[in-house]
């Protein structure tokens, strides 16, 4: 332990110097000090592979899970989302249209809320699969225009065509706060820090991808 001890002791110097320093210089100190702490981190407490965490990454019955529900796992991806992300809804917009053309895969949706507002939302998320509904309010959250928070649950669970008093009820269930701790759990040790990252055959694909490259991620 006394490595990353270490480590962490010369982040706190190289922070308390950031503001003698000029602009440039504070840049560049501040990168290498987010370096030395991930260091440190990573000492701590490895990160792990997506071999490592795969049955718990793929496992239908922890996520909300969209596309062909028999699909095979050679035809099924996991995506890592934000609900308040606009890139995760133009990743949400190329399925929708994969889904129109007929070659959908199955997506199983992992949670990296980045803000309060987005974790109310995806425990909503994980609560709707109790009104089996989850894939509908997916669609109707990835369709907003602009931000959403829990004040505009209501009105996302209506449109959804579910009950919004029994989706606020059962998003705070311990089991569902469970469900999503273990979508944070699973970023972290992966170091999934940006949304949307998918995982396809075996590897981290991060950003926006076109229909084709997610078809292409799939093949043998």
């Amino acid at each position: 332990m006394r490595r990353p001890v270490l480590y962490a002791l010369v982040a706190l110097v190289a922070v308390g110097v950031l503001v003698a320093l000029q602009p440039t210089a504070r840049s560049f100190a501040s990168k290498a000090a987010g370096r030395v702490v991930s260091m440190a981190h990573d000492l701590v407490d490895p990160p792990q592979t997506v071999e490592d965490l795969h049955a718990r990454l793929f496992d239908p019955a922890t996520a909300v899970v969209i596309g062909p529900a028999n699909a095979a796992e050679a035809s099924t991806i996991v995506i890592f989302v934000d609900y308040n992300c606009v890139y995760c809804r133009r990743q949400a917009h190329v399925l929708d249209l994969m889904e129109a053309e007929g070659r959908m895969p199955r997506v199983i949706l992992r949670h990296l809320p980045h803000s309060e507002e987005s974790i109310a939302l995806a425990q909503a998320m994980l609560a709707a699969r109790r009104q089996d509904g989850a894939a509908a309010l997916h669609r109707v959250m990835m369709a907003a225009e602009a931000r959403i928070g829990p004040a505009d649950l209501p009105a996302l669970a209506a449109a959804a065509g579910l009950d919004p008093e029994k989706l606020r009820a059962d998003a705070a269930a311990p089991d569902v706060e469970a469900l999503l701790d273990a979508d944070l759990d699973m970023a972290w040790n992966l170091r999934i820090r940006s949304t949307p990252t998918m995982i396809a055959a075996g590897a981290l694909r991060r950003g926006v991808r076109s229909g084709d490259e997610i078809e292409a991620s799939l093949r043998p």
